[in-house]
């Protein structure tokens, strides 16, 4: 299975000629997770499955943060991935 052109165009910082579907995979979960369509994000489930979409969010989780942080929160509960209270916002009672 080759990388759908519209699904290399999201990963903007890497050269789209160079993708690998392997190697970058990690690259390729969590930029199509924060930019992607629903079409997009489909390939990306359907490629790499959802223990790898959900190792990709714990380790965008531990370093490098690329997922907003709504973005963050809404695929820590979808995967059921807990994301670290570091990452939390709190907000002071009044």
């Amino acid at each position: 299975m080759s990388i759908p052109e519209d699904v290399r165009s999201l990963v903007w910082y890497l050269p789209t000629a160079k993708l690998d579907e392997d190697r970058n995979a990690h690259d390729l979960i969590i930029c199509t997770l924060y930019l992607g369509t629903m079409d997009q994000i489909g390939w990306v489930f359907r490629r790499y499955g959802v223990e790898r979409v959900a190792e990709a969010v714990r380790r965008d989780f531990a370093g490098g943060r690329v997922l907003s942080p709504p973005a963050a929160r809404l695929w820590s509960v979808a995967l059921r991935v807990p994301e670290p209270l570091t990452n939390r916002r709190v907000i002071p009672e009044c």
